[in-house]
């Protein structure tokens, strides 16, 4: 009996839904484009300069999600980019309903500040997000050529295989899931793992739940000697 229902994963929605969301953005900025060349002005921008200071609130926006997205499909901490989304969001929100109220001049004067001030900013959190999307760490290329870990079976390291990111610059590979497991049942600590490893003590303590569902270690309950 085929069904009526609208298939949600089918090419059709899939791109009426890719531009919809396209379109909104795009009025979006356009919008908000709009209040915050105005509300340049307030910080003694120069006019023909207005336009830089809605492109670098909303397009670092953009800027920042894109690379919350890639660091959390390397399985990598994506604490700072999405922190920043915040925080340009927020400005951008205040920005535009400042430039729909009827503020003094000194209030209006001091966002306009603000929002010139966020342009130094801007390119130090890029420059610095660039670099961790594209530049891998000491300890990510070692892994490259690391050695297998004593004391694993090939059923734990194929195991480890499974639960191992595939992305190329992800800092969960297959040689530092086997070295959470072996330090974790030495005793080691979260902070020491998280040291040893390069990860975060949040993509830590992911990394032990997986590990335990999988069966390589036992429950925390059954640990107590192995907590922090």
């Amino acid at each position: 009996m085929s069904s009526n229902r609208i298939n949600p994963d089918s090419r059709p929605v899939l791109i009426l839904t890719v531009a919809l969301t396209l379109t909104v953005a795009l009025v979006s900025f356009v919008l908000s484009f709009a209040a915050l060349r105005d509300a340049a002005v307030w910080g003694n921008v120069p006019p023909a300069l207005t336009w830089a200071v809605p492109v670098i609130i909303d397009l670092s926006v953009l800027v920042y999600t894109a690379a919350a997205l890639v660091l959390r499909t390397r399985a990598e901490s994506a604490r700072l980019s999405l922190s920043l989304v915040g925080l340009f969001s927020i400005v951008s929100v205040a920005g535009n309903a400042a430039h729909g109220l009827e503020l003094n001049e000194q209030h209006q004067h001091w966002i306009g500040v603000v929002l010139v001030a966020l342009a130094p900013v801007s390119v130090l959190t890029s420059v610095h997000t660039l670099a961790s999307l594209v530049v891998v760490e000491p300890h990510v290329a070692a892994e490259a050529h690391a050695t297998p870990l004593p004391g694993l079976s090939d059923h734990d390291r194929e195991l480890l295989g499974n639960l191992a990111s595939t992305h190329p610059n992800s800092k969960r590979t297959t040689d530092t899931l086997a070295a959470i497991l072996t330090m974790r049942r030495e005793g080691a600590k979260l902070k020491e793992l998280s040291t040893a490893t390069g990860m975060s003590v949040t993509l830590v303590k992911t990394a032990l739940a997986d590990l335990r569902q999988a069966g390589l270690l036992a429950a925390p309950a059954r640990l107590a000697s192995y907590q922090h």
